[in-house]
């Protein structure tokens, strides 16, 4: 007999074992199969979604120094601390998409704990420079307003100095 009968007759065999399970038996098998694949596939996109949110941040933070360097000497009015921290909470949010892919291969409840505290801490980090976001624009709008109101009362002022 040659290797392919053998494997056909190995298959059949599997094929009949299969067959003879009852629902729940292979409801089962297939959800054991669908498991194992992904505690293989899942920590190689957990590492590309990290990665993506590294480069986010490393480049916000190489973005952000560059235009400090160029507002320090050229006098340019570049908005460093608002791209900034936007680049800093894409990232962050990057990173806590694969700590919550993480929850899915878990594997012991001291695992847990340890994820549970970085999401947190991810979390409250990604609260705060939002929080920030929103002040700092809550800010440029006071100015503006305040501004726009200066110029209209000089530009009135020069009016009346004029006549």
């Amino acid at each position: 007999m040659g290797m392919a009968a053998k494997a056909k007759n190995i298959d059949k065999i599997r094929l009949m074992r299969y067959n003879n399970k009852t629902t729940e038996e292979k409801k089962r098998q297939v959800m054991n199969i669908i498991h194992n694949a992904v505690c293989i596939i899942l920590p190689y996109i957990i590492s590309i979604i990290e990665i993506i949110g590294v480069f986010v941040i490393t480049y916000s933070a190489c973005s952000g120094f560059w235009k400090y360097i160029r507002n320090s000497f050229m006098k340019k009015n570049f908005d460093i601390k608002t791209n900034l921290a936007k680049g800093f909470a894409t990232g962050l949010e990057f990173k806590m998409a694969a700590e919550i892919l993480k929850t899915v291969i878990i594997q012991s409840l001291d695992e847990l704990y340890v994820l549970g505290a970085v999401i947190l801490l991810r979390a409250f980090m990604s609260l705060l420079i939002h929080f920030e976001m929103r002040e700092e624009h809550t800010g440029k709008k006071k100015r503006m307003k305040k501004n726009k109101l200066f110029l209209k009362n000089k530009s009135e002022n020069e009016f009346d100095n004029q006549c």
